[in-house]
């Protein structure tokens, strides 16, 4: 199964808070680390997210 890539924008929609919050949650160890897919591209694997 491919693997679903999400950005902090599309977390932040998902979980109804602002993009600062996604990355202070990542900060805090509640959402885990995004990955490096590109040169100016981070994105979570969503199958993660939800194990979180």
């Amino acid at each position: 199964m491919p693997r679903r890539w999400v950005s902090d924008r599309t977390l932040a929609e998902y979980y109804e808070v602002s993009r600062c919050t996604i990355w202070r949650w990542v900060k805090s160890g509640r959402l885990p680390e995004p990955e490096k897919i590109g040169d100016n591209c981070t994105r979570w694997d969503f199958d993660k997210i939800r194990e979180a």
